[in-house]
């Protein structure tokens, strides 16, 4: 947390409820129950909105900053921490959300959800990092238009899950690859 524009640790760990031990004790030591955990937490909202899991209803609404002040607060904080930590060898790499990249979901997610598009903004993530790096000296990668260029040709994001496929992870890979090349 930060405390007068400082960063302090706060009691870490926090203690586990009974509860929140058993599922780690679960989860540790069997593999089939993380796989079923992690498939649940996915589903539950998918039942309500099938493109809840892309955080559409979370972080591209123009009044997001507003809720989340505090958080970036710290997280920018954090970052010129691990600038400081790396001797200033440090690059942030922004991965796009998929309704970024995938016109046809973006539309989906709008119609699903009923939203303004006038209350959305999809590159404000993209644009509040891009300001930050550059007012720190900090490299900035921004995946955005080469997972919008790259999404023509294959699939970058599995259908059901957020995550990217091995396509995007090869993408990725490949752009990062050739920026630290340059940098270094």
């Amino acid at each position: 947390m930060l405390q007068g524009g400082e960063l302090v640790l706060e009691q870490s760990p926090k203690p586990l409820s009974f509860s929140q031990k058993v599922k780690k004790i679960m989860s540790d030591h069997f593999l089939l129950y993380s796989l079923i955990d992690y498939r649940i937490a996915l589903l539950k909202p998918l039942r309500q909105n099938p493109v809840a899991y892309d955080g559409f209803d979370n972080y591209f609404f123009k009044n997001f900053h507003e809720k989340m002040e505090g958080p970036w607060d710290v997280t920018k904080a954090l970052l010129v921490e691990i600038d400081r930590l790396t001797n200033h060898r440090f690059l942030i790499m922004y991965i796009p959300n998929r309704l970024q990249v995938e016109e046809e979901t973006y539309q989906q997610a709008l119609l699903v959800t009923k939203v303004d598009e006038e209350s959305v903004d999809l590159s404000y993530t993209n644009t509040l990092l891009q300001e930050f790096s550059e007012r720190h000296g900090i490299p900035f990668l921004d995946l955005t238009p080469y997972f919008r260029k790259g999404n023509e040709h294959s699939s970058l994001y599995f259908q059901w899950d957020s995550h990217m496929t091995k396509p995007g992870h090869r993408l990725a890979g490949e752009i990062l690859s050739d920026r630290l090349e340059n940098l270094l």
